[in-house]
């Protein structure tokens, strides 16, 4: 019975475009650091463990120049901090995942976006354990899809979110089979021109999460949502703290309470706090809590090996 190593707590920055990982073990002592760079600016923004112990990171290597900026880029790091393998995918467009998750098989799935061209639209790539690439599933249609999330249920169905859009912008949610036909897809409007899925997970049950925000650019509100396997929706909370509010990350704890995190301020841009919400398996919030100092703070990754920023 393969069984999952002990937690570590990982951090991550970036350092003159290049990309820099801490491991820490429970005592917080540094277990081993490494730094990515390919020549290039290297943003690894989002990365999960998979139950083997490895590591995997996501985002985007560029030149800032030409009409090809942006390239994906992911990498899987061992349990000691080895490269096991680096993949680079370039589809001649700007290539910009935002999310990444593994099944239990040890795939690798990676969700952006891609523009170019005026052209925009979502992008999933998967690739195998050994980091050989499966499918690549591209997709600008008439809504112009970007995802920000990715989770994959017990069946390896992938599961997406983002939004959809040109101008009026709609929350967005899609269920694809494992080879990434398209299952289902659901848009939610709730009467504003920004609103956005910015992360996905699972509860115990196989019920899906959601949170991101509502509203416009300079008027939102924190939205969390939870729906059925089948994409039924089940129960909404919204939220209010200020005249900006957003959550950019979720996590499911052993007992289905779900936590976000974000942040929330007057104005966007402009000084921002850090922003937690704890609800219940029924979406009642059973606490929230605001960090404000004197310079902004962003709180943007919640659970074990997961890092996430606010997209906007």
């Amino acid at each position: 019975m393969l069984t999952m190593p002990p937690p570590r707590l990982l951090t991550a920055a970036l350092l003159c475009g290049s990309f820099l990982l801490s491991s820490a073990g429970h005592a917080q002592d540094t277990l081993w650091t490494r730094r990515y760079d390919t020549g290039r600016y290297d943003f690894l923004d989002d990365g999960v463990r998979d139950r083997f112990g490895d590591l995997v990171l996501s985002g985007y290597s560029s030149e800032f120049a030409g009409s090809d900026w942006a390239m994906a880029l992911t990498v899987k790091y061992g349990p000691d901090g080895d490269t096991v393998w680096t993949r680079v995918y370039d589809s001649d467009y700007d290539d910009v995942p935002e999310g990444v998750a593994v099944d239990a098989e040890g795939d690798v799935v990676v969700a952006g976006w891609f523009s170019g061209g005026g052209v925009v639209g979502s992008e999933v790539l998967k690739y195998d354990r050994g980091g050989g690439l499966l499918w690549v599933r591209l997709d600008s249609a008439d809504a112009s899809p970007m995802l920000w999330g990715v989770a994959v249920d017990d069946s390896m169905n992938i599961i997406v979110s983002g939004m959809a859009g040109w101008y009026d912008h709609d929350a967005l949610l899609m269920k694809l089979s494992s080879q990434g036909e398209s299952l289902w897809a659901r848009t939610f409007d709730f009467g504003g021109d920004l609103e956005l899925f910015s992360d996905v997970k699972l509860d115990h049950a196989g019920n899906i999460v959601v949170t991101g925000f509502a509203g416009g650019f300079n008027i939102r509100d924190l939205l969390t949502m939870k729906f059925s396997p089948a994409g039924e929706s089940i129960w909404t909370n919204r939220l209010d703290f200020g005249p900006v509010d957003g959550a950019g990350s979720i996590a499911v704890d052993p007992s289905d309470n779900i936590i976000v995190v974000g942040s929330t301020g007057d104005t966007w841009p402009g000084p921002q706090a850090g922003l937690a919400v704890k609800y219940a398996p029924n979406g009642d919030t059973l606490w929230s809590k605001s960090y404000r100092l004197a310079y902004n703070v962003y709180l943007s990754g919640v659970g074990r090996s997961k890092a996430h920023r606010d997209p906007r």
